[in-house]
């Protein structure tokens, strides 16, 4: 236990002091922190860790309201909620995307679960325990509160970027993307941005058609 603003800062210097001992490799740091702990408080010190690459795997458990201390909107609260501190006309503000956020660092991997199945939540645990060594691997998973959080209805942000783990298909047929679109975040999420590269870049030098009605591609 420690203050939960610093889980991702004491992993960091747990993750180091096995590295220094040369247990790095046979033992795994894993991080439990909560949403608030998470998208506020603690940002800074997962931010930084996995600025770093530092080797843990951090795990967010999102229930989307501080529900330790009496239910507060936290970062991770959706926009209309009615916590203990919005109880009036509920959250003003859209909840942080997590998700992107940490796609921003680079990480090598990071992946959504829930309580409800339990054979995919311990092969995305496995997963990142066999990534050991790749930096911050990052899993959040999602339990929401019936008392506390509300449906919402309206437009969403939600992006496939590089990191997330596919779990319905295993292979892909696509065209050639343009740049900076969001087919192309997807296929490099999907197969790897360097692999991506390395694919049109034969497709440049064999004089493939691009884009809607080009050549495809088979990705897996």
């Amino acid at each position: 236990y420690n203050c939960f603003e610093t889980s991702a800062a004491n992993a960091s210097g747990l993750a180091a002091s096995l590295k220094a001992k040369g247990l790095d490799k046979e033992i795994a740091v894993v991080v439990w922190a909560g949403d608030g702990g998470t998208y506020d408080i603690g940002i800074q010190g997962l931010s930084g860790a996995a600025e770093r690459r530092e080797n843990f795997i951090y795990v967010c458990y999102n229930n989307q309201a501080y529900m330790n201390t009496g239910i507060q909107r936290s970062g991770a609260t959706p926009y209309g909620t009615r916590t203990t501190t919005t109880p009036i006309i509920g959250k003003t503000q859209m909840n942080k995307n997590m998700i992107k956020i940490m796609a921003a660092h680079g990480l090598s991997y990071i992946a959504t679960a829930s309580p409800s199945d339990l054979d995919d939540l311990y092969a995305k645990f496995q997963k990142a325990r066999e990534m050991n060594g790749q930096g911050v691997r990052y899993i959040e998973i999602i339990s929401h509160n019936p008392k506390s959080i509300e449906a919402y209805e309206g437009d969403t942000d939600l992006f496939i970027l590089p990191g997330y783990e596919f779990q319905t298909v295993d292979c892909m047929v696509t065209n050639f993307h343009l740049p900076e679109s969001t087919l192309l975040m997807m296929v490099s999420a999907f197969t790897g941005r360097e692999n991506i590269l390395n694919l049109y870049q034969t497709a440049m030098e064999n004089g493939y058609r691009f884009y809607s009605f080009g050549d495809s591609m088979f990705i897996f």
